[in-house]
């Protein structure tokens, strides 16, 4: 005969899940108004917090787009115009670079965004530039690779060299250490837009950041730096200030409420705690996805199913040491 639910099992089993619950609700209250507290500080200290971009603000400037046929082969095995676009087919010596005729002031524009078509992770691309003041200086700064594109790029935080009057940009392409020159993609350059300042673009450059971390940068050590070396705010700190604003706040309705402190008040403290770190491990689990799929299309493509020698040489970290990708020492590496 089966054995019927005693009513005070119930009872318990509500009395359990009761403080979690309560604990999830509070400390989701807490995440968010957490995010909306730092934004506003984020916000109002964004000068103070990047100084560098004081001489960018306040243009009244509209945003310039230039088509990828404008640009010229400087370097490269085969590049021609065609339908609005520079088109690379082939590298020359382990790079290409198309350059652009443009003169500009740079505090015009802190933000460059490149339209690029075919990029993979064989190889970097940069984006280069000359100074009126300086005709012979060429500056240059790497750029984030998104899909098979780039992102839009900060000028300003990357380089103090991007001031005055520009007179040339450029962009180049430049092999891995593994020497597959693109893997042997047909890379196109669709256009350039030069964007100024605004809310709405330092928003853009944010996610972008934070959505597309470099791949291949030996996360296996479990180090996920998050984002690129020249990214505004590194994500791994905010959503740790977010856990730390966020059970301060907690603290705080706690004391401003006046609840009887007791046992089961540092208890249900310690649960909305325990929640916030769940919150802030799943916001970071949410701005890597897209990372973790790229991760897995470039990892499948590199390794899965070819043999160990091509393996080592399809991996960048192991022949960026050697040139001939300690090869002498197969199969033990």
């Amino acid at each position: 005969m089966a054995r019927s639910a005693h009513p005070r099992e119930g009872k318990v089993e509500q009395a359990t899940s009761a403080p979690w619950r309560r604990a999830f609700i509070e400390a989701a209250a807490a995440f968010v108004l957490a995010g909306i507290v730092l934004a506003l500080a984020y916000a109002l200290l964004f000068f103070r917090v990047h100084p560098e971009f004081r001489a960018f603000a306040g243009h009244d400037v509209e945003t310039v787009t230039i088509p990828g046929n404008r640009f010229r082969p400087v370097a490269a095995g085969r590049a021609y115009a065609r339908d609005g676009s520079m088109v690379i087919d082939a590298f020359a010596g382990g790079g290409a670079v198309v350059a652009l005729n443009a003169r500009f002031l740079a505090e015009d524009y802190p933000f460059i965004k490149l339209d690029i078509d075919g990029l993979t992770s064989w190889a970097n691309a940069a984006i280069y530039w000359r100074r009126a003041a300086e005709p012979d200086v060429i500056y240059q700064l790497p750029l984030n690779r998104s899909g098979d594109g780039v992102t839009q790029v900060a000028m300003p935080k990357g380089s103090e060299k991007y001031r005055g009057e520009i007179i040339e940009l450029a962009v180049g392409f430049i092999a891995d250490a593994t020497g597959h020159d693109n893997g042997g993609q047909r890379l196109r350059v669709k256009g350039v837009e030069l964007r100024p300042f605004s809310s709405g673009r330092v928003i853009e450059q944010l996610l972008a950041d934070w959505l597309n971390p470099p791949v291949l940068q030996a996360y296996s050590n479990n180090v996920v730096i998050g984002s690129h070396p020249h990214s505004l705010l590194r994500p791994n700190g905010i959503v740790m200030l977010l856990m730390i604003v966020g059970l301060a706040g907690l603290g705080a309705a706690v004391h401003l409420l006046k609840v009887p402190a007791g046992t089961g008040q540092q208890r249900q403290l310690l649960r909305a705690a325990l929640c916030l770190c769940l919150y802030g491990w799943g916001c970071g689990e949410v701005l890597r996805w897209q990372w973790r799929l790229s991760e897995g299309e470039v990892i499948l493509e590199r390794y899965a199913g070819r043999p160990l020698a091509e393996q080592i040489k399809n991996a960048p970290l192991r022949c960026g040491r050697d040139r001939d990708c300690v090869s002498d020492l197969l199969p033990y590496l």
